[in-house]
């Protein structure tokens, strides 16, 4: 699939029990690492970078049984795992993340208990997570930055963007009552979504007219200027739902140009990466929504593949570098070039 996109880059996350089995580092496995060893030589192979994900939020079952990110100890548990995952992955990776969307599941597993661990400490579990993982990221950087750095040469050193979509704000309208204290409460605004915007199947998810450029501008000036990838973009459309997918298409066509609006204003912006490349898990919606560019039979036991329309536009603009408004793909055979 990532040939037939053409894609020079793709983003993906480690399980940190398929290399540690325990979660600690005094068991390596084996073939955990040479699972991912395969993965990232066959990327490689066909020109296509790897940016790896050290933990998107499945933490072993072990040290979550231990508190996770409650625990004190936790820096150093995940400071020996990345140590790991530098030591055998460094020599070919050399774009890292850290955590994915560190406020998702800070909030919504330690402040509230809609994903994993489903703690809702709604008074000090957001803080406490929150607090814990700024520690963890800086030990894990540190460890790259003095240990590997020299002579692997990569970097983590840029803004990950993740962006679907945006609402107004207002200090003293649309507002809710939310726990006291805890994050929402502190933030103590209101929000709101015109009912005009096109919505996804997702109940979160409307397109926002130029939210992604301006989140970038705005990025761009309160930081002096970093580098940035976006590493999550995309829209959600219902199971049912064929693979003439037109609403999907014309999100992407927004945001790619709203990612060239802000490129050509001055933003460093390096890639865009899709989300996603094919149907999956959704953390909160399951099966119950898809994001692929290519639709999965989950009924199928092969779990067949089939590229909707958007993948062959995301594929032409890959190609062309254009984002052609007119472009209407004249076969659904998906090919490698």
């Amino acid at each position: 699939m990532m040939r037939e996109l053409g894609l020079d880059a793709y983003r993906f996350s480690l399980s940190w029990a398929r290399i540690l089995p325990n979660g600690l580092a005094n068991k390596v496995s084996d073939a955990g690492v040479e699972f991912y060893n395969n993965y990232i030589d066959e990327m490689i192979k066909y020109g296509i970078t790897p940016m790896v994900t050290l933990s998107h939020w499945d933490l072993p079952q072990k040290l979550q049984n231990l508190g996770g990110f409650v625990n004190p100890l936790f820096p150093e548990w995940f400071e020996d795992y990345a140590r790991v995952v530098f030591k055998n992955f460094g020599d070919r990776v050399k774009h890292w993340i850290t955590f994915n969307e560190p406020k998702e599941f800070c909030y919504q597993g330690y402040g509230g208990a809609t994903k994993a661990p489903l703690l809702n400490i709604t008074d000090v579990g957001t803080y406490y997570c929150a607090r814990t993982l700024l520690l963890t990221h800086a030990r894990a950087y540190r460890v790259y930055e003095n240990e590997f750095k020299n002579f692997q040469g990569g970097t983590g050193d840029f803004i990950g963007v993740n962006h679907y979509t945006s609402s107004f704000v207002s200090a003293t309208e649309h507002k809710r009552i939310h726990p006291v204290p805890s994050l929402y409460d502190d933030i103590d605004v209101g929000t709101y979504i015109p009912p005009e915007w096109p919505k996804s199947a997702s109940p979160w998810l409307v397109q926002t007219p130029n939210s992604l450029y301006d989140a970038l501008i705005n990025l761009h000036e309160r930081y002096n200027g970093p580098i940035f990838y976006i590493m999550e973009n995309g829209w959600s459309s219902s199971p049912d739902a064929d693979i003439f997918d037109d609403d999907r298409i014309r999100y992407y066509r927004a945001a790619l140009n709203d990612a060239l609006n802000a490129l050509e204003d001055g933003v460093d912006l390096r890639g865009f990466m899709a989300w996603s490349l094919m149907d999956n898990f959704e953390w909160l919606e399951g099966y119950g929504t898809r994001f692929g560019l290519y639709r999965v039979n989950f009924s199928d036991p092969g779990r067949e593949r089939t590229p909707r329309k958007s993948a062959f536009v995301y594929k032409q603009i890959i190609k062309s570098r254009v984002i052609d408004e007119e472009y209407d793909p004249e076969t659904l055979d998906m090919t490698i070039d």
